[in-house]
């Protein structure tokens, strides 16, 4: 008859074989690694701060970008500061410039391409003509009313104008007011109706005038 190793004995023997085993296994493992390692830019941000070139938000000129879309809603220009001269000349090259790192931020942005150029903002006559490079011949009809409310809402921000005829390199062209029809007559705030937000607080309820 065989004797039984005693349960302690078995114990004994398994411990060492199960550290084997741990021992074995943790070097599979992977190990710590001292050296510094870049994280894979997998959540970019919001914005690219390198396009966020536009001037600090001071001064008292206005220039009008394109403020966060709401689902289902239209685009709408919301006004900004900008310490730019208080002419054509000056408020276009500061809206040209597009949002600040800050403003980018808070998903404001705009439609009018990094490369357009303005070449000249003179009156002739009873109106304004702001001349272009060819830098909105780039966007699609959408970008291109957007972009144009953004001009239009801008310039006539401006002391003295009221209207303003967009030529590109001395030629004059037609343009899409905001509803997309075609003119190629000077352009208003008024071809852009709705498309400017409202700055207005929103009128109180007839419960609260009341007591």
């Amino acid at each position: 008859m065989t004797a039984r190793r005693p349960r302690r004995a078995v114990h004994g023997m398994l411990l060492p074989m199960l550290l084997a085993a741990l021992t074995s296994v943790a070097g599979c493992a992977i190990q710590p690694d001292g050296e510094p390692r870049a994280i894979p830019g997998e959540f970019p941000s919001n914005f690219d701060a390198d396009q966020a070139t536009g001037g600090a938000a001071a001064g008292s000129s206005l220039v009008y970008l394109l403020a966060p879309r709401e689902p289902g809603e239209p685009q709408l220009l919301r006004s900004v500061m900008r310490e730019a001269s208080q002419t054509l000349s000056g408020v276009l090259t500061a809206l040209f410039k597009g949002p600040n790192a800050d403003e980018s931020g808070n998903d404001l942005s705009t439609a009018i391409p990094a490369d357009l150029e303005l070449n000249s903002a003179s009156a002739v006559g009873q109106r304004w003509v702001i001349d272009v490079n060819d830098g909105l011949d780039q966007l699609d009809a959408v970008e291109l009313r957007s972009a144009l409310a953004q001009i239009v809402a801008t310039a006539t921000a401006v002391n003295n104008v009221d209207a303003v005829e967009i030529h590109v390199n001395g030629e004059k062209r037609s343009w899409p007011k905001g509803d997309g029809t075609l003119t190629d007559q000077e352009l208003s705030r008024y071809d852009f109706p709705g498309m400017v937000e409202s700055t207005q607080p929103p009128y109180p309820s007839l419960s609260s005038t009341t007591r």
